[in-house]
């Protein structure tokens, strides 16, 4: 007999580590501690998984921050995709722009830049203990970086 049902789907999205105090992503961990999250924090998706996430999907693409927003606000169950409301949340504060012309990212950046932290290195460390949910890596830092050199806000 042939089953033709769905393959089931895992999520696996830890957000800290036991004995990890600075967690930066799973890309730290090694087999063992990988194996460790399957057994322990693996959680099955199931139909209103899908339903939110491509909701999500759809409105990530669309980049409409105000849709995003109400969206977000409007939400109040999220299945078992506990870290997706987070990760939203800072990607419509990623779309928007404040007075000064900068999303929340640019100017946090700043911020770094305007307490002392006159070095990409201390800027890094700084945004990656605070910022986290972004998950960027200093690549992607640096085009923000760039950016804020080009509108003549920073000197590094």
């Amino acid at each position: 007999e042939t089953d033709l049902s769905p393959p089931a789907i895992f999520l696996i999205c830890p957000d800290a580590f036991p004995g990890k105090p600075d967690f930066k992503g799973m890309g730290e961990l090694n087999g063992e501690e990988l194996e460790y999250l399957y057994d322990n924090i693996r959680l099955q998706l199931d139909e209103e998984d899908f339903v939110i996430s491509g909701k999500a999907w759809e409105l990530y693409v669309a980049s409409d921050a105000k849709a995003f927003e109400k969206w977000l606000n409007e939400t109040h169950f999220w299945g078992s995709l506990h870290c997706l409301k987070l990760a939203m949340e800072a990607h419509v504060k990623r779309l928007s722009v404040n007075l000064n012309g900068l999303n929340a990212v640019e100017q946090r950046l700043l911020d770094i830049y305007n307490s002392g932290n006159k070095t990409r290195q201390s800027i890094y460390s700084i945004f990656w203990h605070t910022d986290k949910i972004y998950g960027m890596g200093d690549l992607e830092i640096d085009l923000y970086l760039d950016g804020l050199i080009k509108k003549q806000l920073i000197n590094l």
